[in-house]
């Protein structure tokens, strides 16, 4: 059945039955002219947004509607995390034709629910038009976070020791497969991967570390315990999550710092999922890792790495790595080569000077 048979009401009735109420402060959810919450006593609100557009940011067959839900949620909650934050609620938007499927809107609300489900988010609200060409989604989330108890990019000291969690390059590397596959295959997904041409003939191990990569581009993993661990503790100075790469996110911390930055190549984190797709498509694991983008690992800065360290392994928590330490701002941004050579360190996803290089 198309939108068109179903209606805008219709279609808002459909969403409310899905939405499930997470947070007990939820005063009134979808069916009013505006959600209403009771903020918990002694927090401050944490507001984003996220806009996603078919065609930039997706294509419709690639992941699919449900696996484009969660990940619409997921990196608004990054957000929320790279500022030491809960999720609570989310309003959500579409512009849509009037001849998509329901089935393929009623996935991708799945996708919504369930990612809000794993967070402890309720969806509350948001709007509905008519696009006359592509899909646009566009995710809203507040959060709460303790006073005095969230951090900003600009915090950063002179001689801080910059550290992130987990593993970099993956996304960009499940993304490239991608694009190495597309207009080839009939279907792409991860579940596809091994029927996929461009890699059915690879060993069972690497085929394995792609599946992981598209895995990890589909379906990225806020580190919201981290963020929130990080925040109570007071122990990180800055943080941000990494969006657009690690090049440019780490320019975004300097530049609201004031400050500059050194990296080490031989002490980045690069995902071995990342290495072995470079490998395999002739591509730059470095370069995946430094300005892919879509990683959403927190970046933060802390005079107190070793006893992160050591904490982040006793509470379970994800892997981080120091990686450089913040410098004087004169002294620019640059990655200490493994030879020890020092070059500017620049990259990273700029939307508009994509639109300018491709037109």
């Amino acid at each position: 059945m198309e939108l068109c048979h179903l209606g805008e009401f219709g279609l808002i009735g459909r969403i409310r039955l899905k939405a499930a109420r997470r947070w007990s402060q939820i005063l009134l959810g979808i069916g009013g002219d505006a959600a209403a919450f009771r903020p918990t006593a002694g927090t401050v609100l944490l507001a984003t947004t996220d806009l996603l557009v078919e065609g930039i940011h997706f294509f419709r067959e690639i992941p699919g509607f449900r696996l484009l839900g969660r990940k619409c949620l997921a990196v608004n909650v990054s957000d929320i995390a790279a500022m030491g934050g809960t999720p609570r609620l989310a309003l959500v938007s579409l512009a849509v034709s009037s001849r998509e499927r329901v089935e393929d809107i009623d996935a991708l609300y799945q996708g919504l629910e369930e990612e809000a489900e794993r967070h402890g988010v309720t969806i509350a609200g948001g709007d509905t038009s008519l696009s006359p060409g592509p899909l646009f989604v566009n995710v809203a989330l507040l959060g709460e976070a303790g006073e005095g108890k969230w951090v900003q990019r600009s915090g950063a000291k002179l001689g801080d020791v910059i550290m992130v969690t987990g593993h970099l390059g993956a996304s960009a590397a499940g993304l490239e497969a991608i694009r190495s596959a597309r207009g080839q295959e009939e279907e792409i997904g991860a579940k596809q991967v091994r029927q996929w041409r461009r890699f059915k003939e690879m060993e069972t191990s690497r085929l394995e570390a792609v599946e992981r990569a598209i895995d990890r581009h589909f379906l990225p993993l806020p580190r919201v315990v981290e963020g929130r661990w990080l925040a109570v503790q007071g122990w990180a100075h800055a943080m941000i999550d990494l969006s657009d790469g690690l090049a440019s996110d780490l320019a975004h911390l300097c530049r609201e710092s004031g400050l500059g930055a050194r990296i080490y190549e031989d002490k980045l984190p690069i995902s071995p999922w990342a290495r072995v797709v470079a490998e395999e498509l002739g591509k730059d694991a470095l370069a995946l890792a430094l300005a892919g983008g879509e990683d959403y690992e927190l970046l933060f800065t802390t005079s107190r790495a070793g006893e992160v360290e050591q904490a982040f392994i006793r509470e379970g928590l994800a892997e981080v790595t120091a990686i450089g330490e913040m410098v004087a701002e004169a002294e620019g941004i640059s990655l200490v080569r493994k030879d020890r050579t020092l070059v500017p360190l620049k990259g990273g996803f700029d939307h508009f000077r994509v639109a300018k290089e491709q037109g």
